[in-house]
């Protein structure tokens, strides 16, 4: 669904100026990224006011996204799966009720998965060269090691959540 709405507008963007625009299958990857992005944050932000845990869900995305972006994470092999399962987690996990005293272990097992998995997947995924990724991994590190000083529940909630995605799945046979 996503992708189809992404090629029709990449297809439409390139007969409108054939000539001063990229190739079809680039701009339908960047707004297949841009529309489950905004589905994601506007969906999630949607549910998370009228729940009333609008600042909860907008911290566990900006941590989960945040994250990622460093340590990569598994992927899902359509952006429909991918918009599916994103704004169940952004949705469902802002509502936990976390307490203060789980902020230290949530944060000890972010940075465990970090040092051991991180980065993970991010091959074909980004432009970053190999010689980079410690970097990222230290600077994953220090980002889930921020919130023993900021000590919120939600971001150690998001750390881990999306630490979690850095397990790699064996795929069934």
């Amino acid at each position: 669904m996503i992708d189809a709405l992404a090629l029709r507008i990449a297809t439409g963007i390139k007969n409108a100026n054939p000539e001063k625009t990229t190739s079809i299958d680039i701009m339908q990857f960047a707004l297949i990224i841009l529309i489950n992005g905004f589905i994601i944050f506007f969906l999630s932000i949607t549910v998370g006011i009228w729940t009333g845990k609008g600042i909860e869900t907008v911290l566990f995305l900006l941590s989960f996204i945040g994250l990622r972006f460093t340590t990569g994470g598994f992927h899902l092999d359509s952006s429909t799966k991918c918009t599916i399962v994103s704004c169940i987690i952004a949705i469902g996990f802002p509502q936990l009720p976390v307490t203060a005293s789980l902020v230290p272990i949530f944060g000890v097992l972010s940075l465990l998965l970090i040092l051991v998995f991180a980065p993970a997947n991010i091959e074909g995924h980004t432009r970053i060269p190999p010689r980079y990724y410690p970097l990222l991994k230290a600077l994953a590190c220090l980002v889930v090691a921020s919130n023993f000083f900021i000590q919120n529940p939600t971001l150690a909630l998001g750390f881990l959540i999306q630490s979690l995605t850095l397990l790699h799945i064996p795929e069934r046979r």
